[in-house]
């Protein structure tokens, strides 16, 4: 037992060596931290707009409610009046303003879309047009959730769907709202009617800055070059005055220290910037994703032969994750057979579990 110890402190103590592994096991997390630090203290020191409605239009209210109750780098408040926004501007206490029309809905269902939304700004107002964008996604957000439910509504082919299929469109596209992610809703015609019997809303997946994605990634592409080094080193000659119980015990620790160390990082990392569920969940889901990896890797150390392989693979399995698990983008909504090619990828797996 002491000379396994001593093997793994000594392949640990060289793995700790390479200065490129060491950077990103120790940068991530400050950087991580460093991060939500910058964005908490913009979030102190927010930017000011003000919003005003004619009346009580629905898509205009929504808009006005979205803006006070989101997580944004302005703050929205509402003014009484028109003038008082206008003067708002004028005295310097907002950035801008924004005043939406009477019979905003209603103007827009007859095709008139200019004028609706109307801007008071100063000329010299830096931000105004960054707010502006703001605005305009809240209202399109609004605008589309209406434009839905009057599809489906007046679509003669849901002219039979019971009044559930509109509950669940519109609970769904409240998740996609508060979640910031991508929304779609999948439907099928059954006992080959024009009518409807079910409705299915799937897939509404919330899509933050991916920092989970990319350092599941990492932590893969750690496992990689663990199994890489240990191939390069075998194609050198290292193990041959070693024992067969050492080379057989070096397929694991070789393939372990990368992952264990990454995975550790990536812990803190999430716990850095307040995107980790909870403590338990964290390390027992991360313990189980190190071991998945770390025997799929040693598995391989038996099956690849030269470390040519492994460089080749590499790109493949990164790039695919990136794109198919998703990380960045999510190809399985333009590409659905995709869906099934996603289950090869180990990330896939750990980033389920959340």
């Amino acid at each position: 037992m002491k000379k396994i110890m001593l093997w793994l402190w000594l392949l640990t103590k060289r793995q700790l060596k390479n200065v490129f592994f060491l950077m990103i096991v120790v940068l991530v997390p400050v950087l991580s931290f460093v991060a939500s630090r910058v964005d908490s203290l913009s979030q102190e020191t927010q930017n000011r707009a003000a919003l005003y409605a004619r009346d009580d239009d629905k898509i205009a209210a929504g808009t006005i409610e979205e803006l006070l109750t989101a997580d944004s780098s302005y703050e929205f408040y509402l003014c009484g009046s028109e003038e008082e926004l206008i003067d708002e501007v004028r005295d310097g206490n907002v950035q801008c303003g924004f005043i939406f029309d009477d019979k905003l809905t209603e103007r827009i269902e007859k095709g008139k879309y200019k004028g609706n939304l109307i801007i008071v700004a100063k000329k010299n107002s830096i931000l105004a047009d960054t707010i502006r964008e703001t605005v305009f996604a809240a209202y399109f957000k609004e605008f589309a959730k209406k434009t839905g439910l009057d599809f489906i509504a007046s679509n003669e082919k849901f002219s039979q769907m019971d009044p559930e299929g509109l509950e669940q469109f519109e609970g769904a596209y409240e998740q996609y709202r508060e979640g910031s992610g991508t929304f779609k809703v999948s439907f099928e015609t059954m006992d080959g009617a024009d009518s409807f019997a079910e409705t299915q809303v799937i897939e509404t997946t919330a899509v933050k800055f991916p920092l989970r994605g990319i350092m599941a990634v990492l932590i893969m592409t750690g496992t990689m070059m663990g199994l890489l080094g240990w191939l390069s080193d075998r194609e050198k000659g290292v193990f041959a005055p070693m024992k067969h119980d050492f080379i057989v015990l070096s397929r694991l620790f070789y393939v372990l220290i990368p992952t264990a160390f990454l995975g550790i990082s990536t812990i803190i990392s999430l716990m850095a910037c307040g995107e980790n569920v909870s403590l338990g969940h964290e390390i027992m889901t991360m313990a189980g994703y190190v071991v998945l990896l770390t025997v799929i890797g040693t598995f391989f150390s038996f099956l690849i032969r030269k470390s040519s392989a492994v460089i080749s693979a590499m790109p493949v399995f990164i790039i695919g994750s990136l794109l198919i698990c998703p990380v960045l983008i999510d190809l399985t909504l333009y590409v659905p057979v995709l869906k099934w090619i996603r289950y090869l990828f180990v990330p896939y797996y750990y980033m389920n579990s959340f």
